[in-house]
């Protein structure tokens, strides 16, 4: 790698990986067991786990689904990031990953027309924040404050990628609004990244950031 991991995050991606390759399986494994597994405390949690993935994705995808709408009528560039295309474009079942919240690109000035939207619509500043923050971009960082609803469903608006490699990264950005491809889910099209800027932006996500924590 371009940048050194750290031993207790290394040893956290090994962990990360195995739980990936095992969440595609997970679903099948519960309908096969179900009845003689029914009692045994682990087959419980994982079944509880897999519930609460399945439920938790239903609602993000559904706010996905809203924010789109209200993008599309507005005719406004946007592409979400991370985990919402990657479930809806590589995996089976809805539950095979977890979402643990919605990333979303945009221009500038369209960072700051629908985070406005967002709190009209019922979300709030996570971590302290003021709304007031909104009117503000800063040059420093390349997201607006994050946003909670009601649903514990947390949103970042994204207007850059990152701060590294920046203009690199600011390349890929443009490239990334600029030739984005429509995937028709719940009645609506939703704005996804091409295969290739996607994978870009995941590997770019994980070095610099999280070490490939998605």
């Amino acid at each position: 790698f371009f940048f050194k991991i750290p031993k207790e995050k290394f040893n956290h991606l090994i962990l990360k990986t195995i739980e990936l390759k095992m969440g595609p399986k997970v679903e099948k494994f519960i309908k096969k067991y179900s009845e003689e597994l029914k009692d045994d405390s682990l087959f419980k949690r994982l079944f509880k786990r897999n519930n609460h993935i399945k439920i938790k994705n239903l609602i993000t995808l559904d706010t996905v689904s809203s924010i789109s709408e209200f993008l599309e009528k507005n005719k406004t560039k946007y592409v979400f990031l991370k985990g919402v295309p990657l479930l809806l474009d590589f995996y089976n079942d809805i539950s095979d990953r977890e979402l643990k919240d919605i990333d979303i690109l945009l221009e500038k000035k369209d960072a700051i027309f629908l985070y406005k939207y967002l709190l009209r619509s019922g979300f709030k500043c996570l971590n302290n924040h003021s709304s007031k923050d909104v009117h503000l971009i800063d040059e420093k960082k390349y997201c607006l404050p994050a946003l909670i609803n009601n649903a514990n469903i947390i949103i970042e608006i994204h207007y850059g990628l990152g701060l590294q490699k920046k203009k690199s990264i600011e390349i890929l950005s443009k490239e990334m609004l600029k030739n984005s491809r429509k995937i028709w889910f719940k009645n609506t099209y939703i704005s996804i990244p091409k295969t290739s800027f996607l994978y870009c932006h995941n590997i770019y996500h994980g070095i610099t950031k999280e070490y490939f924590n998605p």
